[in-house]
């Protein structure tokens, strides 16, 4: 998944300023917008160059999809 690449639940947690817990909730429910853009800033720093329309792509009910489709974004 797009959190497994960054480094799982716990280091996205830490690179937002967040709980853990957030992660694993945002993952259910859904990410709130300014989540969404460090989510995107810490993708894009760890290279991944993706823009917020692929990022809401890869980021279906809640859920980070599967490391393919973050591949894909990628290319």
């Amino acid at each position: 998944t797009l959190i497994d690449q960054l480094g799982g639940s716990t280091a996205v947690a830490k690179a937002l300023g967040v709980r853990h817990g957030a992660i694993g909730n945002w993952r259910r429910r859904g990410w709130p917008d300014s989540a969404k853009w460090k989510l995107l800033a810490l993708a894009n720093e760890r290279g991944m160059a993706l823009t917020a329309p692929e990022l809401d792509r890869l980021l279906v009910n809640g859920a980070a999809v599967s490391g393919a489709a973050c591949n894909d974004a990628q290319n």
